[in-house]
C-alpha cells in the first residue's frame, strides 16, 4: 500500500515536473541571491577595509575655525587612545586644464604615511616643485607626467606657492574613493573634480604655522574592520577623551589668534606711530624751511628799500655834481674867452707898438737917406726906438704869459670837469644797472614770495592730507582692535570616517545592497509559494478520483 501510495506520488510529480523544477529553480535562485550579495557585500567592506589600512587612512580629524597650532598637535598627542597625530595642509582651489577649469583640493604627503596616496604610475613628489595629480585630470586636461600645472591664485587664503609644479606621478586619493575616477565610484558625490598632493615645502611659509587638519591614527585599531561595532566603540572613546580637550584648547587657541593679533596691531601701530612721528618732523622742517625763506625775503626786500633809497640818494649828488660841473665848465670856457680876448688885445697893442716903432725907424732912415741926419744920430735914433719898443712891449709880454698861465690853468680845470663828466657818465651807468639788479631783485623776491605762497599752500594741503591719512589710520587701528576682540572663539570639528564621503558610501552602498539581496529571496519565495498553490490545486483537480468524494460547502 505505501509502495502504491509513494509510486503514485512520484508518477504525479513526474507527470508536473516542470512546475516541480521552477519551484526548485526559485528557491535556489533565491538561495543563491541572499548568499551572493551577502559576500559581495562583506568583500566589499573587507576590500575597502584592507584599503584604507594599507593607505594608512585616518581615524578621527579635527579641524577648527581659527586653524590648527604645533601646540594642538602636541595635546593632541597625548590623549588617551590617540596613536598618532600629524598636522596638516589643505586647499580648495582652481587649475585650468585646457577649455575647463577644474575644481582642486590640493593635499600634502605625510611624513608619517597617513592618507599615504595610492601610486597608479610614476613617482610621488620629492621637491617642492613637484606634483602628484589622479587620473581625472590627465584625462580633462589631456597632460601626462612630466608636464607642468599651476594653481589658481586665491589671494590672501592660498596656502601653497603659485608656481609650476612639475607633475611626478599619478595617484588615488584614499579620502575621495567616490571621485569620478575613485577605485569604488559606485556613485556620485560632491567631491572636487580632481586632488593634487605636494611635498611639505610647497606650503607658503607665512602660513606654515598654522595647519587646516589634525589627523589622528587611533592605537589599538590595527586588525579591527573599520566597519565593525568593535572599531566604531573604540573611535567613539578616543572621540569622548579629545572632546574633553576641545574647550581648552579652542580657548588657547584664540588666546593665541587674538595676542597674536593685538601684537601685529601694536606693531603696525607703533610704525604708524613712527610715520606720523616722521611726517610730523617733515612738515615741522618744511615749515621752518618756508618760514626761514620768508624772513630772508623780508631781510631782501629790506635789503632792496635800503638800497633803492640809496641809489635816489645817489642820483639827487649826481644831479648835483652834475649841476656844479655844468657851471664850472660855463665858468672855465667864458674865463677862456676872455683869456682869447686878453691875448687878441695884447696881440693889437703889440702890433701897433711895431707898426709906430717901425714909422719911426721908416722916418729915421728917410732922414738918413735925406741927410738931414748923421749916422750916429740914426744910430741913436734906432736904439731910442727899439729901447722904447722894449719898454712898451715888456707889459705885453708879462700879460700875455700871464693869459697863458691862466690859459693853461683853466685848460687844466676843464680837463678835470671832463674827467668829473666821464665819472659822472660812469657812475650814471653803474647807478642804471644797480637799479636793473634792485628790479630784478624785486622781480625775484616776487617770485620767491609766489613760490613760498605756493609751497605754503601746498604744505597746508600736505598738513590736512596728514590729519586725515592720521585720523583714518587711527580708525582703523581702532577697528582692527575691535574685530579682534568681536572675533569669535575657535570651534573644533571633531569627525571620525564617517564624515568622509568615500568611507560612508561604501557602507551606504553595501547596506543598499544587503536589503536588495533581502528582497529578492522574499519575491522569488512568493513566486515559488505562487507557484506551489497553482501547482497543488492542480494536482487536486486531476487526482480527485483518488481523493474521494469532495466535501459539500
Amino acid at each position: 500500500m505505501a509502495h502504491a501510495f509513494r509510486k503514485d506520488i512520484w508518477r504525479t510529480i513526474v507527470q508536473s515536473r516542470k512546475r516541480f523544477i521552477s519551484i526548485l529553480v526559485i528557491c535556489v535562485l533565491g538561495v543563491t541571491m541572499v548568499t551572493g550579495l551577502r559576500a559581495s557585500c562583506f568583500d566589499l567592506r573587507n576590500s575597502a577595509d584592507v584599503f584604507f589600512d594599507s593607505q594608512q587612512l585616518y581615524d578621527v580629524s579635527i579641524q577648527s575655525t581659527l586653524g590648527l597650532s604645533a601646540d594642538d598637535v602636541e595635546a593632541v598627542s597625548k590623549i588617551d587612545g590617540v596613536q598618532q597625530a600629524e598636522g596638516t595642509w589643505t586647499e580648495d582651489t582652481y587649475t585650468d586644464a585646457g577649455s575647463s577649469r577644474l575644481s582642486v583640493e590640493v593635499k600634502v604627503l605625510s611624513k608619517s604615511g597617513i592618507n599615504e596616496p595610492y601610486l597608479v604610475s610614476g613617482e610621488l613628489p620629492t621637491t617642492s616643485n613637484e606634483i602628484a595629480v589622479t587620473q581625472n585630470y590627465l584625462d580633462v586636461s589631456g597632460a601626462s607626467i612630466g608636464d607642468t600645472v599651476t594653481l589658481e591664485d586665491n589671494g590672501s587664503d592660498a596656502l601653497f606657492k603659485r608656481t609650476e609644479y612639475t607633475i611626478t606621478g599619478t595617484v588615488i586619493d584614499p579620502t575621495e574613493l567616490t571621485n569620478p575616477t575613485g577605485p569604488i565610484a559606485i556613485r556620485a558625490s560632491a567631491s572636487p573634480d580632481c586632488c593634487f598632493f605636494v611635498t611639505a615645502d610647497a606650503v607658503d611659509p607665512e602660513v606654515a604655522d598654522t595647519f587646516t587638519t589634525i589627523y589622528i591614527k587611533a592605537a589599538n585599531a590595527d586588525g579591527i574592520s573599520s566597519y565593525s561595532d568593535q572599531y566604531t566603540s573604540l573611535i567613539n572613546t578616543v572621540v569622548d577623551n579629545l572632546e574633553t580637550l576641545r574647550t581648552e584648547r579652542e580657548q588657547a587657541r584664540t588666546d593665541e589668534i587674538k595676542q597674536d593679533a593685538q601684537a601685529t596691531i601694536d606693531e603696525q601701530e607703533a610704525e604708524a606711530q613712527d610715520g606720523f612721528a616722521e611726517a610730523e618732523s617733515q612738515l615741522a622742517d618744511a615749515q621752518a624751511q618756508i618760514d626761514d625763506g620768508w624772513e630772508e625775503l623780508n631781510a631782501s626786500k629790506s635789503q632792496l628799500a635800503e638800497g633803492r633809497q640809496q641809489l635816489a640818494n645817489g642820483e639827487a649828488e649826481l644831479e648835483a655834481q652834475a649841476q656844479q660841473l655844468k657851471e664850472g665848465r660855463a665858468q672855465i670856457e667864458e674865463g677862456l674867452n676872455q683869456v682869447t680876448e686878453g691875448r687878441t688885445q695884447i696881440e693889437s697893442g703889440i702890433q701897433q707898438i711895431n707898426a709906430a716903432c717901425d714909422a719911426q725907424i721908416e722916418d729915421a732912415q728917410a732922414a738918413l737917406d735925406q741927410g738931414l741926419i748923421d749916422e750916429s744920430a740914426y744910430q741913436a735914433m734906432l736904439q731910442a726906438i727899439e729901447q722904447e719898443r722894449a719898454n712898451q712891449l715888456a707889459p705885453l709880454d708879462e700879460q700875455l704869459k700871464t693869459l697863458e698861465a691862466t690859459e693853461q690853468q683853466l685848460s687844466t680845470q676843464l680837463s678835470q670837469i671832463t674827467e668829473g663828466e666821464t665819472a659822472l657818465a660812469s657812475a650814471r651807468q653803474q647807478f642804471e644797472a644797480s637799479k636793473q639788479e634792485i628790479t630784478s631783485g624785486e622781480q625775484q623776491i616776487a617770485a620767491g614770495e609766489k613760490e613760498l605762497q605756493a609751497g605754503q599752500t601746498e604744505l597746508d594741503t600736505q598738513r590736512q592730507e596728514y590729519e586725515k591719512t592720521k585720523a583714518n589710520a587711527l580708525q582703523q587701528i581702532a577697528d582692527a582692535r575691535a574685530e579682534v576682540d568681536d572675533i569669535e572663539a575657535a570651534q573644533w570639528y571633531i569627525q571620525t570616517r564617517d564624515s568622509n564621503a568615500g568611507y560612508t558610501s561604501v557602507e551606504s552602498d553595501a547596506s543598499s545592497i544587503e536589503a536588495i539581496g533581502l528582497v529578492f529571496p522574499v519575491v522569488f519565495i512568493i513566486v515559488a509559494v505562487l507557484i506551489a498553490l497553482t501547482t497543488i490545486t492542480r494536482m487536486v483537480e486531476e487526482e480527485r478520483s483518488l481523493i474521494g468524494t469532495a466535501i459539500p460547502y
